[in-house]
């Protein structure tokens, strides 16, 4: 009597869907905003419009010398050369842009955007579809040319942008004709100018269709379809942008917006111009609308702001397609043949260019027997060991910096050299993605590489990694893993902790550098690194970083390298302040002594005088940029709240409609900003860094911000933070967000800290407002998406706790945080919890809202899951047939969220025994998933795992072990072997091959699926007793009774700790167990 673990259930958390309402006065913008520049005019007639339809061709030198095809598209009323064309006559994109890029074929697109006189009733599909046919026939002699591969531009202005997504999305989907294959192969950027992706507000896109509209006056008709396609959060837009996110993560995105006003509005704001993904990079524009497209000249300041940043994107995109023609034709290594083994191995799948991801610094003195050291100590192994050298010590000392200048020294020593930032284990994952993208193509599939950006591969982007560097040919490698200071060994008491030994490759070749600040963490060869000891060596960090190169000559040096006590850190930032300021060295000395004394009286906790020495040359620092540009002192002081790592400019500037003054100066545009961020670099307490664009500070820095700077915490200041986090946090996740939502989590991460260390009233009577409610919700989104269930309830505790005293219990918003509150009870196997979380959020959704609205069917639904989990078939059926009634009507039977419930009706079905309606549901849900979602996602691959159940169930054992194969396959590739959505079908394969009698199969299959619930579950909860069931049948079944006792008694518990002691499945588990019993003692 086998329990069939519960299929996947889809249960829906739905966040705070709270819309705004439109007001009537929204819509009285001048009528003038929508126009598009160089519009035509109003007594043109139709023929003279269409004169400009089709793709002309602006470059006409030889065609066969061109190395890339660039195409400019323009906007709603736009013209294919009067758009881009100066009141002087000056047309940029061929006569500046001809002449940067003189190896570009050049093309303009023009096309029936002038609704006015439009006749025709075509949608942004017609517009996008004749776009991809004209440049279809330009490309068409290339076809016939495997070796040329001109890669592909397009600059896009408003509407344009619209188009030119719409017409790649199409192109995917259309790819088996060769000519669309073409286009979406080589498209490899695209510059947005004033891109209306989000549209600005609802006011806008109101006035922008009554400008359209007006014009119909003239007794044409009005191409009404068009502009309602572009009201703001339209079906249409929505589908575009979302749809171009998912396929087009590999393009080089340049995002340009506009910073003037037009007739009195910024018509494309920054907000609705950027996209917000991670191959994104912004131009703020100090243009409007219709100049932002616009320059007088190829020397003008228009022409740099905006064309210069297109000819360099030009320019890259054709220096990466003659690296990677240079390559050759063959993408992997397996896909050579056997028989052409000479050129097998001539493909070297194991070489990666030299490149760190690292915080590099200019100085760098001494250590030459250091350095040494580590060399010898990792060729002096064993053949037989693992070859990993530890380098340890306080911080400041120059662990990293002796790691890197190692790399540096020895780059042509090792086939490939992979930085990893070990801080933690999330930031380690997130180094694994970092260098996934740097494999050669040969060592990774291309499927993997479209989904590098995806949280959901992370597992498979590790294992591939590692088994990279496993391969028994890949025996040359130098991976460093650094600053791993908060390691899971008996002496460190965080519970944060983590072993690193797991990330290691499974192998023992290549070689491991590793730095922490422990120096009993036990893995390779430790090496201690101290402070310098030759004066000379202080002296040389002294000259470099300050650029004073007779500083060794003036009086007082040698008392200030005594002083700074060969403290690598110490000395840097003393020599940039001395580049900066022209002061003596005595002087320098007396700031010194000051700011040790006043550390002394205000932190007489500092009992370090490593410590003190440090924080001293920072307070210097500190207070000659507080002297030269407050708001940059301020910065340095904010930092404090978030983590040390990766700060950038988006993530302060979502926040300056509620920022303190000098902050929301600060951000008013990323100029300012980094103007403020270059100010802090030049005095050498932060570095940039190279991958994220974002800006990173040395751990020992980021605790004197903590521990001087902000001696107490303060409320606002973390109230901000908050804030600026839980905006942030996607609140409808998806693939191009997995990026940003592990760049939020080291910041969450301390916020949580800062609230756990000081979880005092004072505190929380400060910042329990509306908005950090908010920002808490956010934040359990955001841990409870990352796996992290603990600290997903304690965010949603808190925001709970603070909706209730601000909003009251029966508010939209606090029912929201109720009803994830449930789904998070249920995912951790609290049902009870569950159920009354879900009672809460119905009851008080239904009165709020009515009980027809999607966010009540999204209640019922969850509320639906929870019976079946708790065997309440007949409550599950009305909570599932309501949920399915009401959202047919307001989504439509294809819609994810109702083939959702479909599937969990299937599921319930199939628990009555209903078996050919259960199918009937899995296969209407299976069907729709394919289609909206595509065959391997994993919502799709749960649909195929319930049918493989319900083929089981009816005895047909092929096909069940067919879906189980598929679903498992998938969830591997997808989640990774130990997600519990892939335990769930290793436990129903085990099944399977019981019923099979394939008794070995079916026991090495339970014992993966306990193994891995008890480690992600616990032992208590429902999915572990099942398996645990499961098992001890099994060992029933084949008279392995001690065994089978000790499963079902570990059943039995589980089932009563959820259940209680008189449920059914805790009473049969107890049944077994006396049974067996007996057995064994039938006196």
């Amino acid at each position: 009597m086998s329990k069939l673990l519960k299929r996947l259930r889809g249960r829906k958390s739905k966040g705070n869907d709270a819309g705004s309402s439109t007001t009537p006065n929204e819509t009285s913008l001048l009528e003038s905003v929508g126009k598009e520049p160089n519009t035509q005019p109003l007594n043109a007639k139709p023929s003279e419009l269409y004169d400009h339809v089709g793709l002309f061709e602006l470059s006409k030198s030889n065609d066969d010398a061109k190395t890339v095809d660039v195409i400019a598209v323009h906007g709603l009323q736009g013209h294919p050369y009067r758009t881009w064309t100066h009141e002087n006559g000056h047309l940029w994109i061929q006569d500046s842009l001809t002449e940067s890029v003189p190896f570009a074929r050049i093309m303009t697109f023009g096309y029936d955007s002038t609704i006015a006189f439009s006749k025709s009733v075509a949608k942004i599909d017609d517009k996008a579809l004749e776009l991809l046919n004209r440049l279809g026939s330009k490309r068409r002699a290339l076809m016939t040319s495997s070796s040329r591969q001109r890669p592909i531009v397009f600059i896009c202005h408003s509407l344009g942008g619209i188009v030119v997504k719409k017409a790649l999305i199409l192109a995917h989907e259309r790819s088996s004709d060769p000519f669309f294959k073409d286009i979406v192969e080589n498209t490899k950027a695209i510059a947005f100018l004033g891109v209306p992706h989000k549209g600005s507000d609802s006011a806008w896109w109101a006035n922008f269709a009554a400008c359209a509209l007006k014009a119909s006056s003239i007794g044409l008709s009005t191409n009404t379809t068009l502009v309602a396609d572009l009201k703001k959060d339209s079906s249409t837009l929505n589908d575009i942008q979302n749809q171009f996110i998912d396929r087009t993560q590999d393009l080089k995105i340049y995002t340009f917006y506009e910073k003037q006003k037009l007739f009195g509005v910024v018509v494309v704001d920054e907000l609705s111009a950027r996209m917000g993904i991670t191959n994104e990079k912004p131009f703020p524009v100090e243009a409007d609308h219709r100049t932002i497209c616009h320059c007088p000249s190829s020397k003008s300041q228009e022409y740099e702001a905006v064309g210069g940043w297109v000819s360099y994107l030009i320019n890259s995109v054709v220096e990466e397609s003659a690296k990677n023609q240079s390559r050759g034709a063959i993408k992997t290594i397996s896909e050579i043949p056997d028989d052409i083994e000479p050129l097998r191995q001539s493909v070297n799948i194991f070489q990666i260019p030299f490149y760190l991801d690292a915080p590099e610094i200019d100085y760098f003195a001494g250590r030459e027997s250091l350095l040494l050291s580590m060399g010898q100590n990792l060729f002096s192994h064993s053949k037989l060991q693992r070859k990993v050298v530890v380098l340890h010590g306080l911080g400041g000392m120059g662990k990293t910096q002796s790691a890197f200048r190692y790399a540096i020294q020895h780059q042509q020593d090792y086939t490939a050299i992979l930085w990893f930032n070990a801080k933690t284990e999330d930031t380690l994952k997130q180094s694994f993605q970092k260098n996934a993208e740097r494999l050669p193509k040969g060592a990774i599939s291309q499927t993997l590489r479209d989904k590098l950006q995806d949280t959901s591969s992370l597992q498979e982007l590790i294992r591939t990694v590692k088994h990279w560097l496993a391969a028994p040919q890949n025996n040359n490698w130098l991976i460093i893993f650094d600053n791993h200071d908060n390691p899971k060994i008996p002496q460190n008491k965080d519970q944060s902790a983590y072993d690193i030994r797991p990330y290691f490759p499974e192998a023992y070749h290549g070689f491991i550098i590793l730095t922490t600040r422990w120096a009993n963490l036990k893995i390779g060869k430790s090496i201690q690194v101290n402070k310098l000891d030759d004066p000379e060596h202080a002296l040389s960090i002294l000259i470099g970083t300050s650029g004073r190169s007779d500083i060794r000559n003036e009086p007082g040096i040698s008392d200030l390298i005594d002083t700074l006590d060969g403290l690598p850190l110490a000395l840097a930032t003393a020599g940039s302040y001395l580049s900066l300021e022209s002061i003596s060295v005595i002087k320098y000395l007396q700031h010194y002594q000051k700011s040790w004394l006043n550390l002394q009286q205000t932190s007489p906790e500092l009992l370090s005088y490593e410590d003190r020495t440090l924080y001293s040359t920072w307070n210097i620092s500190y207070n000659h940029i507080r002297h030269q540009d407050e708001a940059a002192a301020n910065l340095l002081n904010l930092w404090s709240y978030f983590d040390n790592q990766d700060l950038w400019f988006e993530l302060l500037s979502i926040g300056k409609d509620f920022a303190p003054t000098w902050l929301h100066c600060l951000v008013e545009s990323e100029i300012t900003f980094n103007a403020a961020m270059r100010k802090l670099r030049d005095h050498g307490l932060i570095h940039t860094l190279k991958d994220s664009g974002g800006y990173g500070m040395h751990y020992c820095v980021h605790a004197w911000t903590g521990n001087v700077l902000n001696d107490r915490i303060s409320e606002s200041k973390l109230s901000f933070v908050l804030e600026c986090i839980g905006i942030m946090v996607p609140q409808t996740p998806r693939s191009g967000d997995s990026m940003l939502q592990r760049r939020l989590l080291p910041h969450a991460n301390r916020c949580l800290q800062l609230l756990s260390q000081n979880d005092t009233t004072d505190i929380l009577s400060i910042i329990d407002n509306v908005s950090n409610m908010d920002a808490f919700h956010s934040l359990g989104k955001l841990y409870r998406n990352q796996g992290k269930l603990a600290e997903a309830e304690a965010m949603y505790q808190r925001a709970l706790k603070g909706k209730e005293k601000a909003l009251g219990p029966d508010h939209t918003s606090t029912l929201d945080t109720v009803n994830n509150l449930g789904a998070l009870y249920s995912d951790q196997g609290k049902l009870a919890e569950a159920e009354a979380m879900y009672q809460r959020a119905l009851k008080g959704k239904e009165k709020a809202v009515g009980p027809d609205h999607t966010s009540t069917l999204d209640t019922v639904n969850n509320l639906g899951a929870l019976y079946s989990d708790q065997g309440k078939l007949a409550e599950a059926e009305a909570m599932y047939q309501r949920a399915l009634k009401g959202k047919e009507k307001a989504l439509g039977p294809d819609h994810t969220s109702t083939l959702n419930t479909v599937n969990n009706l299937g599921n319930l079905y199939s628990d009555q025994g209903k078996l050919a309606e259960a199918e009937a549901m899995y296969q209407r849900a299976l069907k729709g998933y394919e289609k909206a979602l595509g065959p391997d996602h994993t919502s799709t691959l749960s649909i195929v795992n319930n049918l493989g159940l319900l083929y089981s169930n009816q005895g047909k054992l092929a096909e069940a072990e067919a879906m189980y194969q598929r679903a498992l396959k998938g969830k591997e590739k997808a989640l990774g072997p130990d997600h519990t959505s892939t335990l769930d079908i290793v436990n129903n394969l085990g099944l399977l091959y019981s019923n099979q009698d394939k008794l070995a199969e079916a026991e090495a299959m339970y014992q993966r699926a306990l193994k891995g619930y008890e480690k992600a579950l616990g032992p208590k909860h429902k999915s572990t007793s099942d398996t645990a069931y499961n098992l001890a049948g099994l060992y029933q079944q084949q008279e392995n009774y001690e065994e089978s006792i000790a499963l079902f008694q570990q059943a039995e518990y589980g089932y009563r700790m959820t259940f209680g002691s008189q449920h059914p499945e805790t009473v049969d588990a107890l049944t077994r167990v006396e049974k067996i019993q007996k057995l064994q003692n039938p006196l």
